[in-house]
């Protein structure tokens, strides 16, 4: 058995998990709200090496490791920059908390994508549809001009609703849904976000370093390359000794 050849092929599956990612950070650069991932990599447990003496004994030769693991990923909920964008369906946040919005069903939706549109029941809704939430439900707000001011009441002509606005606990434990949306277990720890405020007519960026992103990817690809080549040396070892082990 080849070690090293285990060991390179665990380290390109590592590497390719890295660009898959990358490049989905790297395809959302504009998306607003968007909240970049990362990989996170650990080691293949150590086996032990054994050899046979007899029928019965054997004699330990030690550990060896098979090399790097990916363990999953995590999402940096650093916040992106404010742009100013002018449109009054367009709302920013600055601090830890996300918009609640409904999902199927009844399930609650996170998101810190502030570009809403207005749904053709007149409430404010996301780009893909999903409603917004108050604290008392969907938000009413067609037919007439209405703001938003830094605390999230949205004020429609005589009457004033609370924007929903949630923070957790152990923001780690949130996952991605899809379509800019979060998903958020029990153990998230979800309440009210007091320390967040929003500012009506801007957007919040993705939080993507364009440039380390892409420097990062282009490492991710060299040592990919690298790795492959470790695999072909490793192989033409192999077969050398199996020549050497079988003289024609």
């Amino acid at each position: 058995m080849s070690y090293g050849l285990y060991a390179a092929a665990a380290g390109m599956d590592v590497q390719q998990a890295r660009v898959d990612t990358l490049t989905n950070n790297l395809a959302n650069t504009d998306t607003p709200g968007f909240q970049q991932d990362q990989v996170s990599i650990t080691s293949f447990p150590d086996y032990l090496s054994v050899i046979r003496l007899d029928g019965s004994n054997s004699a330990a030769l030690g550990t060896a490791a098979f090399g790097p693991l990916v363990a999953g990923s995590t999402t940096d909920t650093a916040p992106g920059p404010l742009k100013k964008t002018g449109v009054a369906t367009d709302l920013a946040l600055s601090g830890d908390g996300f918009f609640t919005v409904a999902g199927t069903g009844g399930q609650r939706l996170y998101t810190r994508d502030g570009s809403f549109t207005v749904d053709p029941g007149g409430y404010l809704a996301t780009a893909t549809g999903q409603q917004v939430l108050g604290t008392s439900g969907p938000i009413p707000v067609d037919g007439t001009g209405f703001t938003v001011n830094a605390q999230g009441q949205v004020k429609v002509g005589n009457n004033t609703y609370n924007l929903a606005l949630t923070s957790f606990s152990q923001p780690g434990l949130l996952r991605k849904a899809g379509n800019n949306l979060y998903t958020a277990p029990t153990a998230a720890g979800a309440g009210p976000a007091a320390g967040t405020t929003v500012t009506q007519g801007y957007l919040e960026g993705s939080n993507v370093d364009l440039i380390k992103e892409m420097v990062d990817i282009i490492d991710a690809e060299r040592t990919f390359e690298s790795l492959q080549k470790v695999i072909q040396a490793q192989d033409g070892v192999m077969k050398q000794s199996a020549q050497l082990g079988n003289p024609s």
